[in-house]
């Protein structure tokens, strides 16, 4: 069925006529009924809309009669007149309830579409990239592990997540890109600020930032290009996948169903190897846009164009490129009639002299040695066992234990970080903390802290029932 089969001709008229903010409210309202409510009485409605709609005024339209004009003008009109006008649109209908003479309001199914896609719009929310990616590994790999013939409805899933998801970083690229093409249309700097700080800084701080930040989409892209790539050679999964989807869809032939799913593991393969080109991308044009907009802003202030501007830039050109006796007449001239003054400032580079290297007097030239192959083993095999001997696990145990010392417990903020060996002895034994044999267990808490100019995550670190050592390297 075409569009224009399906809803009215004259489905748009409301939102381009001159009373479109009162019909969009009246339709925000509903949406917000319905929400709370299956049926809402027609009464009811009009009630919420006269609450809500009090302060607006409903100007009368051209193809209103002088019937309808004197509808709006009565207490209760405007609303009655508003649910009228909807209905005539073909944004919803009314209908008497069971048995009833209470009338009800009935919306459109494709109205009610509509309605969201505008709140949407409003409300500007915040796209969940990183749940889509999130959903989509965890229906593949479930079903992967399980076996199950479920994994049908799991590729269902992730296509339609992964079709969502190119969506909604194309319609972020594109913001970009129009926030950039309207540089140049700027009037004045605060106009650039306005567009920058109050519009395009929301945008990064709504969708850009949670992309760079949050790291499941590049933390879960390349396990789920794994599932993908072993489903294709997944015999025994496959045909279960196939059975489930020849169950659902009889008319499909188990030959025609594997091809369809194998093409749909294909396009998910392909979708998600573009991700990181299309992420590229917007990196790109973010900061060209950043770098457009702060070369504007910085042109528009230094730029002055009024006849002070322009003189100062002229007398500063002639100061530059003049010859020194034209330069001294010309001030000579402009002191005679003018009261004018030679001026100077100091600034950060007034002070600034350029690094002299200097080589220190009578020092001896250092030869510079090839070592042979057995020479140059024998000391790389000495520096990896100091490397091995100092960072190894048992001195990362002893570490702690120094730390521990009479206790039981000791915080992040307790431990002494004084040097870069503490700090790798630290880490080392967060990350084996969870070996049976760790005598330390770590419990991670909320926040991070900061200890001996080291900025580390707020843990615990509590000895064991048991003295066992790890050793190791």
């Amino acid at each position: 069925m075409k569009l224009f089969e399906k809803i009215p001709a004259s489905f748009f008229s409301v939102l381009a006529s001159p009373n479109r903010e009162i019909y969009w409210a009246a339709l925000a309202t509903l949406h917000q009924l319905l929400e709370c409510d299956l049926n809402i009485p027609v009464d009811d409605y009009c009630v919420a809309l006269g609450d809500k709609l009090s302060d607006l005024e409903l100007s009368a339209e051209d193809s209103m009669d002088e019937e309808e004009k004197d509808l709006i003008r009565r207490p209760n009109g405007k609303a009655r007149w508003i649910v009228h006008r909807l209905k005539r649109a073909g944004w919803l209908d009314t209908e008497y309830r069971d048995g009833t003479f209470e009338e009800v309001i009935a919306p459109r199914d494709y109205a009610d579409q509509m309605i969201r896609l505008l709140l949407e719009l409003e409300r500007s929310e915040t796209k969940e990239y990183n749940s889509l990616v999130f959903s989509t590994y965890s229906g593949l790999k479930q079903a992967y592990v399980e076996k199950s013939d479920r994994m049908y409805e799991a590729l269902l899933t992730a296509r339609r997540n992964t079709a969502k998801l190119l969506q909604d970083l194309k319609s972020l690229y594109h913001n970009i890109r129009y926030y950039h093409q309207i540089v140049g249309q700027a009037v004045d700097v605060n106009q650039l600020l306005h567009d920058y700080y109050d519009e395009y800084k929301g945008m990064l701080d709504r969708i850009y930032h949670p992309i760079k930040t949050m790291d499941s989409l590049s933390h879960y892209r390349q396990p789920i290009l794994d599932i993908l790539s072993a489903l294709l050679v997944d015999d025994e999964i496959m045909e279960r996948a196939v059975g489930r989807m020849v169950q659902l869809h009889p008319d499909e032939e188990p030959a025609q169903a594997r091809r369809t799913l194998e093409s749909y593991i294909q396009e998910l393969l392909s979708s998600y190897s573009s991700v990181e080109e299309i992420l590229r991308q917007i990196d790109r044009k973010h900061r060209a846009y950043t770098r457009e907009s702060v070369d504007s802003i910085k042109y528009r202030m230094s730029a002055d164009h009024s006849i002070a501007g322009k003189l100062t830039e002229l007398l500063r050109a002639a100061s530059e490129t003049a010859p020194k006796q034209l330069r001294e007449a010309m001030l000579a001239r402009m002191q005679e009639g003018v009261q004018c003054e030679n001026q100077a400032f100091a600034d950060a580079g007034s002070f600034w002299h350029p690094t002299v290297r200097s080589r220190r007097a009578g020092a001896p030239d250092r030869i510079v040695q090839d070592l042979s192959p057995e020479e140059e083993r024998e000391l790389r095999q000495t520096f990896r066992a100091d490397r091995s001997r100092r960072y190894s696990v048992a001195r990362a145990w002893q570490y702690l234990a120094h730390m521990l010392e009479g206790k039981e417990t000791v915080t992040s903020e307790e431990l002494a970080l004084e040097k870069d060996d503490q700090f790798i002895w630290l880490l080392m034994a967060a990350v084996r903390s969870t070996d049976r044999s760790a005598p330390f267990s770590v419990e991670f808490l909320p926040g991070e802290t900061e200890n001996g100019g080291y900025r580390i995550p707020r843990m615990r670190i509590s000895r064991k029932n048991h003295d066992r050592t790890e050793e190791g390297t």
